[in-house]
């Protein structure tokens, strides 16, 4: 079966070859572009980013001091098992330091060098369900980490936008410069044919053309210069966002500005901080909450402790050996008891690091304007 077109016949299995493969290049030539706007652009940044990954991770780090802040209220055991050989000049034998706290008894009637096995199994309980503030104070530092580790996240991500958006602006600058370059290299390029036409016909000096010729040049040093520097934007956009892809293949769709970019963060009237400043402030209130830290330190601090201890001793209160007994547990103890100390000789230290913290909370004392938008404070 053949079309037939005025002057011409077509065969129907061409026809549709052709529109298969006009098809084909169409999709080609999309999908080696890529549509970049503003917005698009900073939730990319934002997602991509090396460096703000890194600092997500860090906040999200410190989020879980605080559970581990709390944690201290649930009670610590430590258990141990430890076996020797050592010499019987007491009868219990020995132990070694740890998670065992041994009764010591009395010393042996000789001094006699022979070893004997001993062995001991222990545990040991402390719990501080009472801290007169201290826990409440550790939380609370905890959490004011985890602000400024939010805050720290913010001003870096603002930082990389502000950068991303200054480049993304610079190339489309440079794109419009291209098509204002390339119309003036056509206008010379036009003037120069003019001027040729009219010296063949004598109606003009040929001077005229070599200074033509000379702008042309010139254009075209400024259109390659030009070019050079937007595909450099477009190279430095693409490493911001991530782009896997050629930055040549980046097609920039923010280039008018007609109409109003501040619509696209609009936060409802309501006034923002700049990220700057949040983040100062989320510095102001981490020193202030380790301050309540050190203030507190001088608080008692209470402990109730628990022993459980069983031994076993290859030889007895009458120096009788007996080695394959001191594998066993022939005495076992029992105790617990109430401990509360306090920091008698520590109140000069205590107070430089107070002093301390107090001349670093002085240095964020930042006065904020009321009223002020996001926008004027970054200004």
């Amino acid at each position: 079966m053949q079309l037939f077109y005025p002057g011409r016949k077509i065969s129907l299995t061409r026809f549709f070859t052709i529109s298969i493969l006009s098809c084909f290049i169409t999709q080609l030539v999309h999908a080696q572009t890529t549509g970049l706007s503003i917005p698009e652009t900073l939730k990319r940044l934002e997602a991509n980013l090396p460096q703000l990954a890194a600092y997500r991770e860090q906040a999200s780090a410190a989020g879980q001091e605080t559970a581990l802040a709390k944690n201290t209220l649930v009670p610590r055991i430590d258990a141990g098992y430890q076996v020797n050989m050592a010499t019987y000049n007491n009868i219990t034998g020995m132990s070694y330091p740890g998670f065992l706290l041994p009764i010591s008894g009395p010393p042996s009637a000789t001094n006699d060098l022979n070893f004997v096995p001993g062995s001991a199994l222990g545990a040991i309980a402390r719990w501080n369900p009472v801290t007169f503030g201290q826990r409440d104070a550790a939380v609370e530092t905890a959490r004011a980490r985890h602000g400024q580790a939010n805050a720290v996240y913010t001003e870096n991500l603002f930082r990389h936008q502000y950068n991303a958006i200054n480049i993304y602006l610079d190339a489309v600058y440079c794109g419009q410069l291209i098509k204002s370059v390339s119309a003036n290299l056509e206008r010379n390029r036009l003037l120069l044919q003019q001027a040729l036409v009219l010296t063949k016909a004598g109606l003009r000096q040929g001077i005229d053309t070599t200074q033509f010729q000379a702008a042309i040049a010139q254009a075209e040093i400024d259109s390659l210069q030009t070019i050079k520097v937007y595909n450099k934007k477009l190279v430095e956009l693409s490493g911001f966002i991530g782009e896997r892809t050629s930055a040549s293949s980046l097609v920039l769709t923010d280039t008018a500005f007609t109409g109003n970019l501040a619509a696209v963060y609009d936060t409802g009237g309501a006034p923002i901080q700049h990220p700057y400043l949040l983040s100062a402030e989320a510095e102001r209130k981490t020193a202030e909450a380790s301050l309540q830290v050190i203030d507190k330190a001088w608080r008692p601090q209470l402990d109730i402790w628990g022993n459980v201890y069983a031994r076993g001793s290859g030889i007895d209160y009458n120096n009788n050996i007996n080695k394959s007994a001191g594998l066993g547990f022939s005495r076992t103890n029992l105790g617990v008891g109430l401990q509360i100390s306090f920091p008698l000789l520590q109140y000069s230290r205590i107070g430089i690091e107070k002093k301390t913290a107090a001349i670093f909370i002085g240095s964020y004392q930042i006065e904020s304007v009321p009223g002020r938008t996001g926008d004027q404070q970054a200004n």
